[in-house]
């Protein structure tokens, strides 16, 4: 939990600009933040309850410069502090911070979105915050036949999933329909709650 004074000072922020990270540089520095059992995917928006000192300057830092986050999930959710790179997985998040309050207990809760995948290259420095060089994945992929036929196989068994009574919004599967890029079908589907922490690192 954040105690130091200069963290007390952290701007409240709502809908920052958007944008569809197409001209994003291939290699940045960015602030880190480490997550314990949680991946987060591209165009996936979430909330994050951010406690560690580390974690809350990376978002402090991030707002005051109007940057984007690096959301990389650590090895050992039991882990309490990240020197090294080893300790975390190797494919993270870049995410745009949309909304940042201040709890009364000190922590942070942020409203994050995930934009591109990214590689974590190397620390770049682990005081006051985890910064980190990363490289900008790039996801584009040909729409082969054997794509089509496996978001074709997906669409069919999310269907099959909600029609089975499970306790999913039917628009689910209308939204999974709509869905024609392979990569994003994946993304989507991926939070499914029988999947673990390295399954989904995994599949990220």
């Amino acid at each position: 939990m954040a105690t130091d004074e200069t963290n007390k000072d952290i701007p409240e922020i709502t809908a920052i600009e958007d944008g569809d990270g197409a001209d994003l540089e291939h290699f940045q520095v960015l602030p880190l933040v480490a997550l314990r059992d949680t991946v987060i995917f591209p165009e996936m928006i979430v909330p994050l309850t951010v406690g560690r000192d580390r974690s809350v300057k990376a978002l402090d830092r991030a707002v005051r410069r109007s940057q984007p986050v690096a959301l990389v999930t650590q090895r050992s959710s039991e882990q309490e502090d990240i020197g090294s790179a080893d300790e975390l997985y190797p494919i993270g998040t870049l995410a745009k911070i949309a909304q940042v309050i201040r709890l009364q207990d000190g922590t942070i809760r942020a409203i994050v979105q995930g934009q591109r995948r990214v590689r974590l290259l190397e620390l770049a420095q682990v005081d006051p915050h985890l910064e980190a060089r990363v490289e900008v994945i790039d996801d584009s992929a040909s729409k082969t036949l054997e794509v089509e036929a496996l978001m074709s196989s997906i669409h069919g068994q999310i269907e099959q999933y909600v029609n089975s009574g499970a306790s999913v919004p039917p628009e689910v599967a209308v939204a999974a329909r709509n869905i024609t890029d392979g990569g994003l079908l994946a993304d989507m589907t991926a939070y499914s709650p029988e999947m673990t922490t390295e399954q989904r690192q995994e599949l990220l």
